[in-house]
């Protein structure tokens, strides 16, 4: 993995590793990775080094502070440049990060605020479904490696992850196709690790934690580890998308659902009224749900809860 940084001193509390970093050379970058570090860097001095603990991942570009959204800028520079496959970009903190329906994510030091690219060029069963349950089916897999917090994540559909019911983690995807290839899937990941944000909650928000509220022991729960294992699951469970193990990943995704059995309350994002009301039974293929005594299936919408 070639990984590039504006600031080294951060870039290695995150890859926990002090390789030799030298200036890099924009002008010898090839076409597509010299438009990235362009809009990802602006105009900042960037180093690079070369590191094979990440291996497959082909990129990682970090900074410290970005001024504007890692994943909006992959979408806008995806539609006029071919990006490779296998690119991570990851902010220490920044402005304009969001979430579905452009909601603010507020980012704090000390957690993972991630981009993902992947070019997989190809057909993909489910790739719309597939891509959005790849980022919290895999901070799942993240934390259930850590031992003293396994088994306690679940997925409040259709892609936050909650411990106790408070939410961790909030993941959004977004595809690009040409017929029936996929061209680009790219994900944004936003992972509280070592710090709680401070939010205001409503009927749809719950509250908040991050990883080291649950912790037992803060050295098997620090950000370089669990950055490590988070793009390891990435990658296993990309790997499984691209050779159709959809099924799989979605069997993975109802096991850890905290709805299914549960009555909810399904709110319009448009309108905000109240659509559906009841206990859900169960996930569909395409990750709606169903819902006892509804005929329809509810593939969109805001959910809340009904004790």
């Amino acid at each position: 993995m070639i990984i590039f940084t504006n600031n080294t001193d951060f870039a290695e509390t995150i890859i926990d590793h002090a390789p030799k970093w030298a200036k890099n050379d924009i002008q010898q970058d090839q076409e597509s990775i010299r438009f990235l570090n362009t809009a990802i860097f602006q105009q900042q001095t960037i180093y690079k080094t070369k590191l094979k603990i990440y291996n497959p991942w082909e990129y990682l570009l970090i900074t410290d502070f970005s001024i504007s959204s890692q994943y909006d800028i992959l979408i806008e520079l995806s539609k006029s440049v071919r990006l490779p496959d296998k690119i991570l970009c990851l902010s220490g903190t920044g402005e304009r990060f969001h979430g579905q329906k452009n909601r603010k994510w507020v980012t704090l030091r000390g957690n993972i605020h991630l981009s993902v690219l992947l070019a997989p060029n190809q057909i993909v069963d489910q790739f719309h479904s597939g891509a959005i349950l790849l980022s919290p089916i895999s901070v799942i897999q993240t934390i259930d490696s850590i031992n003293s917090i396994q088994k306690k994540a679940q997925i409040k559909w259709i892609n936050d992850v909650v411990i106790e019911e408070k939410k961790v983690c909030g993941a959004i995807a977004h595809s690009q196709t040409s017929g029936k290839i996929i061209k680009m899937i790219i994900l944004g990941i936003g992972l509280n690790v070592e710090t709680t944000p401070q939010i205001l909650h409503d009927k749809f928000s719950l509250g908040t934690a991050c990883l080291h509220d649950y912790s037992n022991n803060l050295k098997d729960c620090s950000l370089p580890i669990v950055f490590k294992h988070l793009i390891y699951y990435l990658h296993q469970n990309y790997k499984k998308l691209l050779t159709n193990c959809y099924e799989e990943l979605l069997k993975n995704y109802r096991k850890q659902s905290m709805v299914i059995g549960k009555k909810v309350k399904v709110f319009s994002d448009e309108t905000g009224k109240e659509i559906v009301s009841g206990k859900v039974l169960d996930i569909g293929n395409n990750l709606e749900l169903i819902i006892k005594n509804y005929c329809d299936a509810v593939n969109k919408g805001r959910i809340v809860l009904v004790e």
